[in-house]
């Protein structure tokens, strides 16, 4: 059964808001911070949910850490961290269930499959979220060692990708109720793609002759005439006729 496009368009958004997720959640730039007193006028620090980065403009060179324990003993680091953890696991394993119920190989899908991964996929995008708005919410309350801060690229990363998910599950969910009562059937269309054409077998001999002018002619005789159809549907043969001619 070919599946519907608005399947197909679930099953691609979602993988593609599950690695901007994981881009967002490994990558340190959720917030940049700059002009740190004491330290080079060049300096950017990045800050993620895993570890630090600290860029020197001036020497074009960068350090990562996680040392810095006023930042991360806030508790939206270690909040952001699990959420973010537990969105991919439940992303991945709504795509396996969706993809299994879509089963593009068999007649019939199974829509419940389809439609549990589309909820899975969809509460794991609420998740990826979650967090992501949280962080943006709370920028200032954070320790930081200056006070002009900004939002990182991760931020908006996280809430691309959460929407991606959300609206690629929800799609899949949605879709029960739209080809549902037309998955009952196999398509008539791709019945006729998968039938298999008759084979005939024809046995012919070779006769000649001289015409009135001396001349010799060749001409072919069918003897036998063997039709074969065969349909992958029930592997059943059937020689649908013999004859002679």
């Amino acid at each position: 059964m070919r599946s519907p496009c608005i399947v197909i368009f679930g099953l691609i958004l979602s993988p593609c808001g599950w690695v901007l997720d994981l881009t967002s959640m490994m990558v340190p730039h959720w917030r940049t911070v700059h002009n740190i007193t004491g330290e080079d006028p060049g300096m950017v620090l990045y800050q993620g949910i895993w570890h630090t980065c600290s860029y020197y403009g001036t020497l074009s060179s960068i350090s990562c850490d996680s040392d810095d324990e006023d930042y991360f003993d806030h508790r939206i680091i270690e909040t952001a961290k699990r959420m973010m953890v537990v969105s991919l696991i439940m992303t991945a394993i709504g795509l396996a269930v969706a993809t299994f119920g879509v089963r593009c190989w068999s007649p019939r899908p199974r829509w419940t499959g389809v439609c549990l991964g589309g909820f899975v996929i969809v509460c794991s995008g609420l998740l990826a979220i979650m967090p992501v708005a949280w962080y943006a919410h709370v920028l200032k309350d954070i320790s930081s060692p200056s006070t002009e801060m900004h939002l990182g690229v991760c931020i908006f990363l996280g809430y691309l990708g959460g929407i991606m998910e959300v609206l690629g599950g929800f799609v899949l969910f949605v879709a029960i109720w739209l080809y549902s009562h037309k998955g009952l059937e196999p398509d008539p269309s791709t019945l006729e793609e998968t039938q298999w054409r008759p084979w005939r077998i024809s046995i012919l001999k070779v006769v000649s002759t001289f015409n009135k002018t001396g001349v010799l002619e060749s001409s072919l005789e069918g003897l036998w005439d063997y039709e074969l159809i065969c349909s992958c549907q029930s592997f059943d043969c059937l020689v649908t006729s013999v004859w002679k001619f």
